[in-house]
């Protein structure tokens, strides 16, 4: 019943928003993308790898510890609600069977949406965290994340949240979520 809709999408939902923004533009009002790569450097290319052979070796909540590493910002370790943060990634992450999550991984090792970047006509906001080693603001050369896309978008906003990782939507989420109504609203 809606004729334009605002889509947020985070990691792997971030590029299906993209793709669908991209594909079916008439539909999307705006866009906000968070922890966005178009298509992943050689470096998160390899951390994957390793989250695959760990989820064969050593089972997904090994995997869900890896991410974490990955995924949190230095400063999210010393807070009080880290332990149950961890502790519910990991039961999260033991209903995963391994061989899916590897099966998703590689598709998302394989996924370059940079093409599709001419196609997006709504506004975006991307937000980012500073510390955020999954999908880097600016990958290396071999990627191709926000800071790459923005200079193509006519209309793109950025905001990049300090000592914040991949989770922000979990570290900073009333920052986060100011942001994201702030760029809705205008």
């Amino acid at each position: 019943g809606y004729e334009r809709v605002h889509i947020h999408g985070t990691s792997f939902g971030a590029m299906i928003a993209y793709n669908l923004a991209a594909r079916h533009p008439i539909v999307v009002d705006k866009l906000v993308l968070s922890c966005f790569l178009a298509r992943y450097d050689l470096a998160a290319r390899m951390m994957r790898q390793t989250w695959k052979r760990t989820a064969r070796d050593s089972g997904m909540e090994a995997v869900a510890d890896l991410t974490s590493v990955a995924g949190f910002a230095r400063s999210f370790y010393e807070r009080p609600e880290a332990d149950a943060q961890l502790e519910s990634m990991r039961e999260a992450f033991s209903h995963t069977e391994p061989e899916a999550f590897i099966s998703g991984t590689e598709t998302i090792e394989k996924t370059d949406l940079s093409a599709l970047t001419s196609e997006i006509r709504a506004p975006v906001l991307f937000l980012a965290g500073d510390e955020d080693n999954m999908t880097p603001f600016k990958p290396a050369d071999s990627g191709v994340g926000m800071l790459q896309i923005q200079a193509s978008l006519p209309s793109c906003e950025t905001a990049v949240l300090e000592e914040c990782g991949h989770y922000l939507v979990i570290e900073q989420p009333e920052r986060a979520s100011a942001l994201i109504e702030k760029f809705l609203n205008a």
